[in-house]
């Protein structure tokens, strides 16, 4: 399954990322109950029940979560170098700010490795949430998600609301045209999640930036009032103080 994650920025999305993150990572109740099982069948010496509960923990147990973004638990993933280079199986992928890694006016720059992968992805047994501000993802991509999440702001302080959107491949007879086709997912039907913020927020960082260079910026003043560029490195301000 992949799923787009779409929300203004401080709407939540990454809140979001890291409840579904924690949900992959964690043992469950039933996979704690199959490993007592299996450790009882062991000592007892009943084979056959121990391979049934073996395989029975195996489908049940905790799932490995790659992330291009700091998410206590998960492994660090480099989008453009890692899929459909390594093997990556039965788990969870999260890409956070896919606008900038899958942007739709950049389609050119994707590989055929990156897109294969995301083509090929079920057979991996990968789930992928790709996160973005806007409906600007690779087209390729945006084509093959099964469902859009919108992450809002609640009323209610510290509560995040993700709505769903479905999607799928329809006929549009006036325009006699294959396309993708959308429509919110009804309330009955659980189309409204609600997440507690503060239980998530440790697992990440918000404030999460790239190092930039340093620059020396000089005020503008009646002296140099043309429009000029000043433009100095980390190297040439320290220069200026020797």
């Amino acid at each position: 399954m992949i799923a787009l994650v779409l929300g203004t920025p401080g709407s939540g999305k990454t809140t979001y990322l890291a409840s579904v993150a924690k949900k992959y990572m964690r043992e469950t109740w039933k996979y704690k109950i199959l490993r007592t099982l299996t450790k009882i069948t062991k000592k007892l010496n009943y084979i056959k029940l121990n391979e049934i509960y073996q395989s029975e923990m195996e489908k049940n147990k905790p799932k490995n979560v790659y992330s291009n973004v700091y998410i206590e638990g998960a492994y660090m993933l480099d989008h453009d170098k890692d899929l459909n280079y390594y093997n990556i199986e039965d788990g969870l992928i999260i890409i956070d700010e896919g606008g900038t890694v899958l942007d739709n006016r950049s389609w050119k720059n994707h590989s055929k490795k990156t897109i294969r992968f995301y083509k090929m992805h079920r057979h991996y047994n990968l789930d992928v949430l790709i996160s973005s501000q806007d409906y600007d993802i690779d087209v390729k991509v945006r084509a093959l998600t099964e469902k859009i999440l919108v992450v809002r702001k609640s009323f209610i302080p510290y509560l995040i609301a993700v709505k769903t959107i479905l999607t799928r491949i329809d006929v549009d007879e006036t325009e006699a045209a294959i396309g993708q086709r959308y429509k919110w997912k009804p309330w009955f039907l659980l189309g409204t999640k609600w997440i507690i913020g503060p239980m998530y927020w440790k697992m990440f960082n918000s404030y999460y930036k790239d190092t930039l260079n340093y620059k020396l910026w000089l005020k503008w003043t009646k002296d140099n009032e043309q429009d000029y560029t000043f433009d100095f490195t980390k190297q040439e301000t320290n220069n200026l103080f020797k």
